[in-house]
């Protein structure tokens, strides 16, 4: 099967085969000539597509598809208890579909990316919701976008706790900020949630730490995966 993940920024594409990624490739924006010629190198029979795109680039992207199923006409293998579904993003769907079949008890994913998302899915493998806050770029451009001096930085490299410099400062602010809130929304979720699986993806995934003493487990490509279990269902 093939499943496309088409985000805010990069077009994920992924050949799956029995919960195994056997292909896997990013694509911007600019590169719809090559993402078509990856698709065409496979034989498959079946997709899947998963975009918070725009209606007319997510048709642009259907159009280059075989037998293709959008996630928003797919059935959904998960109990969603929350309050406003039709905006529930795609991506925290598959990622809450995912951690449910891994886990099979009670799991937290943390996505950090262009935002940093938490979704937690209960014992009894219900989604109930999260939290979303900016991630690391989004937080930088505030900060170059909102004031007249402060300059826009890009780095995700760790760095001490006291800035000794206004780059320092900013990146110190922006990175152990996450960390700190991290640390912060991991512990309250712990804490009432006994024995439970964590899991943390995304682009920016490893920019952070993670203490040894909880269950967590850091999964690349654990929104291709939850696709997958979607098609599957959908057969």
């Amino acid at each position: 099967m093939l499943i496309v993940d088409a985000g805010n920024s990069r077009i994920k594409v992924a050949i799956v085969n029995d919960e195994k990624i056997s292909q896997f490739e990013v694509f911007s924006e600019a590169n719809l000539v090559n993402f078509e010629f990856f698709l065409n190198q496979f034989n498959y029979s079946k997709s899947l597509i998963s975009s918070v795109k725009s209606d007319s680039e997510t048709q642009l992207l259907k159009s280059k598809l075989k037998n293709c199923l959008d996630l928003k006409n797919a059935f959904i293998p998960l109990e969603i208890d929350y309050k406003t579904k039709n905006t529930l993003g795609s991506d925290r769907i598959a990622n809450a579909v995912a951690a449910k079949f891994k886990a099979q008890k009670g799991a937290l994913v943390i996505d950090i990316g262009t935002c940093i998302k938490f979704d937690f899915v209960n014992t009894k493998g219900v989604y109930e919701g999260g939290s979303i806050s900016p991630g690391i770029q989004l937080r930088y451009k505030s900060l170059n976008d909102y004031t007249g001096a402060l300059p826009l930085l890009k780095e995700t490299s760790k760095i001490k706790f006291l800035g000794k410099s206004t780059h320092e400062c900013i990146q110190s602010g922006v990175l152990n900020g996450i960390q700190g809130e991290l640390n912060y929304l991991i512990d309250c979720y712990t804490q009432n949630n006994k024995d439970l699986t964590i899991f943390v993806t995304g682009g920016d995934a490893l920019c952070f730490d993670y203490s040894p003493k909880k269950n967590i487990f850091v999964v690349e490509n654990l929104t291709l995966l939850g696709l997958s279990y979607i098609l599957k269902a959908n057969e």
